[in-house]
């Protein structure tokens, strides 16, 4: 096969591949048996057909379609294996001509990185002390917590949870029509438009209200935006929150606490723990804001697509477990698809340059994993299983965790660098950093 490979701007690459006959010929028998096993030619067990009959039945184009289908990929993997280039998502192909068969794929590939002076970064761990005033504060986080939503016979009040049925319309278009949905209303939290939650307030139960209200600039709906909406809302029931008293009592109901200066210590410990851990990980964060402010690193736009689109469907899924649709989340979170898309684009690119620049520092300073922390990875990340896994299992869990392990490794030959411990470490060294927070990233990846 000849294969060309030709860079092209936004980190591109095109191969033009021109694919012998040989291969092609042993596509169309593949492609034959392929089709002999699913079409049921007369006076012949299926599968069993001679291909002259198979490609009577089904045509000539139709095996040629399914002999590129069949003969394009494999020679588009032995042209990456040739040029040695670095693809980062699937290609474009295109068949230039049947025969010879000729196919120009077009692929992104990763982008070359320009590392700054990441050695000359300073920053050290700060840990804040934990105050009374945060203490308290969690104390009180901890009684919202226990709260309990009651029945009242009153009318609503700022900090009520309401269960309504409401609609709104435009003109004669409905833009939303839902029934016993649970909302909190405050004077502070704006719902679908400004003064809604003002109307809701002073409603009571089994009440319903018309009123109107305008439309903010930036709804969801671009030609909704900025219009006066007429709002009909019908009220089946107020709840108002009730705490509990943090008492001796209090205390015992949170573990085995028997009074109120035991839970107050144990809230203090976890918090110092928290603040500790969260300095941490904001250090992390800003020595690789630093480094990636340094680096020269773009990454190509259809691979910037891709992750910006991976990210959209999280988002609906984590929507859809919540109860709520993607329309809904964009009308009461006052976005349009667009600017969430934007805020998503952004979000990917961010992220790949991120994992672009830690590859090209874990380069740089020679981090590996080794054997034996992968395996200790797999083995700790498997403890919470419990069914069995195989081999194969085992091999794709590995393989997940290989590049977590690897970035976190990388994080800590910065933190070191950016505290002043400077020179490289040993490979011997290196393995002796046991990998943290890893459990959590693998169950997302796996």
């Amino acid at each position: 096969m000849k294969v060309t490979a030709s860079e092209i701007e936004g980190s591109q690459v095109v191969l033009d591949m021109e694919i012998e006959p040989e291969r092609v010929e042993k596509a169309m028998e593949k492609a034959y048996r392929r089709i002999a096993s699913r079409v049921n030619v007369p006076g012949f067990r299926r599968g069993k057909a001679p291909r002259v009959m198979v490609e009577r039945l089904v045509g000539r184009e139709a095996l040629m379609n399914e002999a590129l289908e069949i003969a394009i990929p494999e020679a588009y993997e032995e042209a990456v294996r040739e040029t040695a280039i670095e693809p980062v998502n699937a290609p474009k192909l295109d068949v230039i001509s049947a025969e010879p068969l000729s196919v120009k794929a077009t692929v992104a590939v990763r982008p070359k990185v320009e590392l700054g002076d990441y050695s000359s970064i300073r920053q050290t761990l700060e840990v804040p002390e934990v105050t009374e005033e945060q203490v308290d504060n969690a104390l009180e986080n901890l009684r919202q917590s226990k709260a309990v939503w009651t029945p009242v016979d009153r009318e609503a009040r700022s900090g009520d949870l309401l269960t309504i049925d409401i609609r709104g319309r435009v003109e004669d278009r409905n833009f939303i029509d839902s029934k016993g949905i649970n909302l909190v209303v405050a004077t502070d939290r704006q719902i679908i438009a400004p003064g809604v939650a003002e109307q809701l307030i002073g409603m009571k139960k089994d009440e319903s209200k018309a009123f109107d209200a305008t439309l903010p600039e930036e709804f969801s709906e671009k030609e909704l935006a900025g219009k006066e909406a007429a709002f009909e809302a019908t009220l089946s029931e107020v709840k108002e929150k009730r705490l509990p008293i943090l008492d001796d009592e209090f205390a015992k109901s949170i573990g085995e606490h028997a009074a109120m200066d035991e839970l107050r210590a144990t809230v203090r410990k976890e918090l110092e723990q928290q603040t500790k851990a969260q300095a941490r990980e904001n250090l992390e964060e800003s020595v690789l804001a630093a480094v990636v402010d340094q680096a020269q690193a773009e990454p190509p736009q259809t691979w910037v697509e891709e992750q910006a689109e991976g990210l959209r469907k999280n988002t609906e899924n984590r929507l859809g477990r919540e109860g709520l649709t993607y329309e809904q989340f964009l009308r009461f979170s006052n976005r349009t698809d667009e600017t969430l898309k934007d805020e998503l684009f952004t979000t990917a690119r961010r992220q790949l340059k991120r994992t672009l620049v830690l590859d090209a520092v874990a380069k740089a300073e020679d981090i590996a994993v080794s054997d034996d922390e992968l395996n200790l990875a797999v083995e700790e990340a498997l403890a919470t299983r419990k069914v069995r896994t195989d081999a194969a299992e085992r091999e794709r869990l590995g393989a997940n965790l290989l590049p977590i392990l690897r970035e976190r490794k990388t994080l800590e030959r910065l933190i070191e660098i950016a505290s002043g411990e400077g020179e490289k470490k040993t490979e011997a060294e290196q393995e002796e950093v046991v990998p943290a927070a890893v459990e959590s990233q693998t169950e997302e990846k796996a």
